[in-house]
């Protein structure tokens, strides 16, 4: 069961945080926007082709957490 909240973009599950992310890819730059109908809106530059979007969010996530990419999962 979730922790989720109505207009939470993060809930706690056992020792795992999910976060809610929304994607707009093949934008300019790679950025996190902010907060958004309860998700977190990022932007990246990547394609949604090939998984690379995945891992520009991977590596925005990590970064932005100043965690290991291998910490987050998609």
């Amino acid at each position: 069961m979730s922790d989720r909240g109505e207009g939470t973009w993060w809930s706690r599950q056992g020792d795992d945080i999910h976060i809610y992310v929304r994607v707009s890819p093949r934008a300019s730059v790679t950025r996190i926007v902010g907060i958004k109908d309860g998700a977190l809106h990022v932007k990246v530059n990547a394609p949604p082709v090939e998984g690379a979007a995945n891992r520009a969010i991977t590596r925005l996530l990590a970064d932005a957490l100043s965690i290991a990419p291998s910490s987050v999962a998609l």
